[in-house]
């Protein structure tokens, strides 16, 4: 009884990290640099598989503000901010200002 219960823990822990196992990747498809202040705009499109679910594909929209020597980067917009993330159908993509 007690070996049957480890089984099954075993297996559902296997299925488990196959089911969350995956490969993300984003590609930049859209970039807009601004004229007077340090800052770009940067669209990707951002593609999820896993082994046994369905994958994703977002696409995404990021402002990123140069400072010194560094880059940083953070989504425009995600629900989380006033800004609504423009939509694109099929390949046509959208442009964020």
């Amino acid at each position: 009884m007690r070996k049957g219960i480890v089984i099954l823990l075993l297996i559902a822990a296997i299925l488990t990290a196959l089911g969350l196992a995956g490969c993300t990747s984003r590609r930049i498809i859209g970039a807009d640099d601004h004229a007077t202040r340090p800052i770009m705009n940067f669209q990707t499109y951002k593609t999820t598989h896993y082994i046994i679910f369905p994958g994703s594909a977002v696409h995404e929209f990021w402002m990123c503000e140069e400072k010194n020597d560094n880059i940083s980067c953070e989504r425009a917009c995600d629900g989380k901010t006033d800004i609504s993330c423009p939509t694109a159908t099929m390949n046509v993509s959208s442009n964020v200002r």
